[in-house]
């Protein structure tokens, strides 16, 4: 249990006959202690408290032991407890004590490493015969440990049994976790750091009261006050604590979670539980990023983690697009926006119970989840009185002005820049949205139900519905993001009234017309030029009488003016009686099948193609005018050229090739429906009976 290589002592003989221990002065080098204890608590130390209560002859018991000076090289001390795997390791480089004059302490220096950290203390101490009597022993002290500076002052009643700890502390050092091992501890990484407090108790348990703590690692500042019930394992901590930095992902790196990054952020509140696991009572948190500002209040379970959280949040800022930029994805401008919820869950998972939000003008309530994953997946479930398009539309109108000034491709109507669909990688999403109405500008939707689902990189509008007035809107999109992206969608719009629609958004208000679209389409790219170029499908549009200016320039770019110049412009030509126009798409290449305009000019035909991929146009319009004073539409023209650049000249010659058929063959379906509106299940009939038109060369079903 002990072994000493060398020891000298100096014993002043005469007080030994009084049984009087007077020391002048003891050496010891190369000493190795061994302290045990066992299942039971047992001691293997505990001679030094011995006793005569058997009787045994030989015992020495002296009435008293001083000792002058003492002096310790090599010491090596070794305490092991039974509960614990790893020993206390202790080596003694050099002890000092030494009694000054009449004084009744011993001057104290130190130098030692405790569990490899160097231990460096000096001060003074009470006199030996305290110590080896179980008599209050007093201690000034200061130091340093693991690079932390100590300062003690106080006394120990017991210091054998280590009981009776009474002792004001101060510990001060720049990184933490360096006193992990020597409390045989994991601790967290600091710049600095400084704890003081009255330490009271024993071995077993030693208790900080009146503590005061405060850590700095980065732009973290950590301050607390209050107990904490066992200091040597960290147990029983009930502190007021405030949290408080630059950066909350700076403090995601310190308890192991990723957090998104933040400007000035603040978390106080009551702490309590231990090392593994804290729990933040009557906690105020606060942070902003740019104009957001977040609020919380309530009670996290388990701060290390982030788990157990119970929240009442509010975010709110000036941009919701700000939002975008916690998940590093660009989001379009949608204006000011206030968020409320109840915020439960982990660092892993939030859910935002009882949801009640603005975003503009818009409104929002019922549930959203984000679950952060390697890839984020975000989880709504909504209703609203309200969902407002115009701040919505007026930033995609901006973003594509500023597209179209950097655009270096003059000469094309389609892109080849890369889509910018990289967000659809980045995050996932299930999202169910029903709203009582929609707004966009001045305009007014009822929308029945929206389903979307975004899971790797596949995003699906499975169910669209909404409703204008007399007007219902349906449709679906799926796009599978990859090389190459494939895209696939569905729409259909019947009885919608372009006239008061272009009114309300605040275009051209001398258009007016009830107008019928439908279209299926599929394609494969990664930019909106191959996208076209490998456009298979079907679009077909029905509209009835009403009054539309440019209704050619659907197939070229300003194609109606230069059109009607060489008709001369006759306002009849803008007068539409009656429109049918079909396409079907195969490989980029869109083929007339239907291109009608029942005018109250005269009836305009066309036939002919327009390749989407290498944007060239090949298309015959031939008039056919109502009565001699038109005779200027009586001339067929060829347009070719380019969408954006179309060439238009009098072709005499041509005919169109399919040549009339009967009525009979414009019936398509039992409400002479298109075929594009036949594919998509439509059951309303057109908004002008296709056969007043007369000859239109439209196919039934039978020939498709």
């Amino acid at each position: 249990m002990i072994e000493i290589e060398k020891l000298q002592a100096q014993v002043r003989l005469v007080p030994l006959l009084f049984k009087n221990v007077k020391v002048k002065y003891i050496s010891l080098a190369g000493v190795k202690v061994l302290l045990e204890t066992g299942p039971k608590a047992q001691r293997n130390w505990n001679f030094l408290a011995g006793s005569n209560a058997t009787g045994s002859i030989g015992i020495f018991e002296p009435n008293a032991i001083e000792v002058s000076r003492v002096s310790i090289e090599n010491l090596h001390f070794t305490f092991h407890r039974h509960q614990t795997a790893s020993p206390t390791q202790i080596t003694i480089a050099s002890l000092a004590l030494i009694r000054k004059g009449t004084e009744d302490t011993l001057a104290l220096n130190l130098e030692a490493d405790y569990n490899g950290q160097p231990l460096r203390l000096s001060g003074k101490t009470g006199r030996i015969h305290n110590l080896l009597a179980h008599k209050r022993f007093p201690l000034q002290l200061s130091g340093n440990l693991a690079n932390t500076g100590i300062e003690i002052n106080g006394a120990i009643d017991d210091v054998l049994n280590l009981q009776g700890v009474d002792a004001e502390v101060q510990l001060a050092g720049k990184n933490f976790a360096a006193l992990g091992s020597v409390l045989d501890l994991e601790l967290t990484v600091t710049d600095q750091f400084e704890i003081q407090g009255h330490l009271t108790g024993s071995g077993k348990a030693l208790t900080m009261k009146n503590a005061k703590a405060a850590a700095i690692l980065g732009s973290l500042h950590f301050t607390a006050n209050g107990v904490v019930q066992n200091l040597l394992t960290l147990n029983g901590m009930d502190l007021q604590s405030r949290l408080n930095g630059k950066n909350l992902e700076e403090f995601g790196k310190v308890i192991g979670v990723k957090l998104p990054a933040t400007d000035e952020f603040e978390i106080q509140g009551r702490l309590t539980g231990s090392t593994e696991a804290l729990t933040l009572q009557r906690a105020q948190g606060s942070a902003r990023r740019g104009s957001m500002r977040l609020s919380l209040t309530g009670t996290v379970k388990d701060l290390l983690t982030l788990a157990g959280m119970d929240l009442q949040s509010r975010l709110s800022g000036k941009e919701l697009a700000e939002i975008g930029t916690l998940f590093e994805t660009e989001l379009p401008g949608l204006g000011p926006f206030d968020i409320n919820a109840k915020l439960s869950g982990s660092a892993n998972t939030i859910t935002l119970n009882e949801v009640s939000a603005t975003v503009d003008k818009s409104d929002f309530a019922g549930l959203v989840k984000f679950e952060f994953r390697k890839r984020p997946k975000i989880t709504i479930g909504l209703e609203s009185s309200m969902i407002d398009f115009t701040a919505l539309m007026k930033s995609l109108e901006q973003d594509e002005q500023k597209t179209a000034n950097k655009s270096q491709q003059k000469d094309r109507m389609f892109s080849d820049d890369p889509l910018p669909l990289d967000f659809l990688e980045k995050v996932d999403a299930d999202i169910v949205l029903n709203a009582e109405n929609i707004h966009a500008k001045d305009v007014r939707f009822e929308l029945g139900h929206l389903t979307l689902k975004l899971e790797d990189s596949d995003f699906k509008i499975d169910k669209f519905e909404a409703s204008h007035e007399q007007t219902k809107f349906s449709g679906k999109l799926h796009i599978n993001h990859g090389s190459p992206t494939r895209i696939n969608t569905n729409f259909l719009v019947q009885n919608f009234d372009l006239g008061r629609f272009h009114r309300e958004i605040g275009l051209n208000d001398q258009v007016q017309g009830t107008v019928d679209l439908a279209t299926h389409l599929n394609s494969k790219g990664d930019s909106v030029h191959s996208l076209m170029a490998n456009l298979d499908g079907a679009i077909g549009i029905v509209m009835g009488q009403g009054y539309l200016i440019k209704y050619l320039d659907m197939l070229s770019v300003d194609l109606s003016s230069k059109i009607f110049n060489l008709w001369g412009n006759p306002k009849e030509v803008k007068q539409i009686q009656c429109a049918v126009i079909q396409f079907d798409i195969k490989s980029g290449v869109a083929a007339s099948k239907a291109f009608v305009f029942n005018t109250r000019a005269g009836i305009l035909e066309g036939e002919g193609e327009i390749n989407l991929g290498t944007e060239k146009i090949d298309f015959l319009l031939m008039p056919t005018p109502r009565h001699p004073g038109l005779l200027e539409l009586g001339t067929n023209l060829r347009v070719g050229g380019t969408i954006l650049d179309a060439k238009v000249k009098p072709d005499k010659l041509s005919v169109l090739k399919k040549g009339a058929l009967g009525l009979s063959s414009f019936v398509i379906g039992p409400l002479g429906l298109l075929a594009p509106f036949v594919h998509l299940g439509a059951h309303n009939a057109h908004p002008c009976n296709i056969k007043s038109i007369g000859q239109l060369g439209l196919q039934s079903p039978a020939t498709q």
